[in-house]
């Protein structure tokens, strides 16, 4: 049994020690018996003497509040466990919701071992440092918002609980660590869009490039698109679904970023382009004896195409066509930036983007058009330049 020193009482209630085994002080917290009989105590302990009295002092004030102070004891792991089951929010955006779940099980595969009540700022910054050295030039200052957040979530969820008293949020004090530059998005002239298209004529993948220039829409939109999304007569596309890339690495079907779906009008000239990608999809298929998938850019076995492979097409025909992209995201950019020019009022760019409806209130005054043709006469203009396709 553990040696103890002078024990303090505070208000009859609890008291102060220290831990010989442990070599800290601990504040101890009487709540009296239970319904069988059995005395509760919680336990807390410190590296110093003041912290300890500090500590029961706490305790003593959250017991007095109807904070249920016997999840002291409680650990990180349980606590995010609790969270992911019961705590994360149906409504927020799958997306959002996947990325939250992810860094959380992170903060407890780091910490899960820890007390809540043990939890410092210390900690959780210490474990955003060990986040902000990956990859290949460390994480971007977005990516450690996200992570500081979803742990702070997590912590939200256990003072609801009773479990944490809510000034003891850890993760809201911590401090962001120092993160790589932010490189600013590439804005492509046309000349230079043109060159990488032209890159990616002959690729198998080179009609969602150009869907993804022309119309504007985020990647995984565009490789999780279904060919019955495309109504062919009018030209208007619905996107209403996105590609996930689960914790497993496999695929899966969500709904767009924020859960804006949206319809989108095609110009001629990109449905001709799409068309003939779908004729060259099925011959394709049929000669391989596989199913023709219902997917408008689907991998030559018929699947949804992996990001890791768009990323590497993209990387490629960067190369030959001497331009510099962070990724497809930057066609975004580039799309609303050329509409923009073009006098395009901004409540159309934001339709064909995809805005949410809380930005587009917060900025925009006009409502949405029922369906956005914002780069109707672009695709046009775009498509029309490329060699590749006057070739046939």
């Amino acid at each position: 049994m553990a040696k103890r020193a002078k024990t303090r009482r505070g208000h009859g209630e609890g008291s102060v020690f220290w831990h010989e085994g442990r070599k800290r002080w601990v504040a101890m917290l009487d709540l009296g018996r239970d319904a069988s009989g059995k005395r509760q105590r919680v336990w807390r302990s410190e590296p110093d003497k003041p912290s300890a009295l500090a500590a029961l002092r706490a305790m003593q004030a959250a017991a007095d509040a109807g904070t249920d102070v016997r999840g002291a004891r409680r650990s990180v792991q349980a606590a995010t466990d609790d969270f992911l089951e019961h705590g994360l929010d149906p409504t927020r955006a799958a997306g959002t919701r996947y990325k939250t779940g992810h860094y959380c099980r992170r903060f407890a595969d780091a910490l899960g071992h820890r007390r809540l009540l043990e939890l410092s700022v210390r900690d959780v910054e210490d474990w955003l440092a060990l986040v902000a050295k990956e990859g290949k030039d460390g994480k971007a200052r977005a990516t450690l918002v996200e992570a500081r957040g979803a742990a702070s979530q997590m912590l939200d969820h256990a003072a609801r609980m009773g479990w944490l008293p809510p000034e003891r949020n850890a993760a809201r004090l911590a401090r962001l660590p120092q993160t790589k530059l932010k490189r600013e998005r590439t804005i492509l002239q046309e000349d230079d869009l043109t060159r990488l298209l032209e890159a990616a004529a002959d690729d198998w993948y080179h009609a969602l490039l150009l869907f993804v220039a022309c119309a504007g829409v985020r990647i995984g939109e565009a490789s999780a698109l279904a060919w019955t999304a495309l109504d062919t007569e009018t030209g208007v596309v619905a996107i209403t679904r996105a590609t996930r890339v689960e914790p497993n690495g496999a695929l899966s079907i969500t709904a767009p970023k924020r859960g804006n779906k949206r319809r989108i009008q095609l110009g001629p000239a990109l449905l001709q382009v799409l068309q003939a990608h779908r004729r060259r999809v099925i011959e394709h298929m049929l000669a391989n004896g596989r199913p023709v998938p219902d997917l408008m850019f689907p991998t030559r076995v018929g699947s949804m195409p992996d990001p890791s492979n768009m990323r590497r097409l993209l990387r490629r025909v960067q190369r030959e066509a001497n331009v510099s992209l962070l990724g497809y995201h930057d066609l975004r950019h580039t799309m609303a930036s050329d509409l923009a020019d073009r006098g395009t009022v901004p409540v159309k760019v934001g339709a064909q983007l995809g805005h949410s409806a809380r930005t587009a209130q917060n900025i925009y005054t006009h409502p949405f058009a029922e369906i956005a043709d914002a780069g109707l006469d672009r695709a046009e203009s775009l498509v029309g330049k490329l060699h590749y396709l006057s070739k046939g």
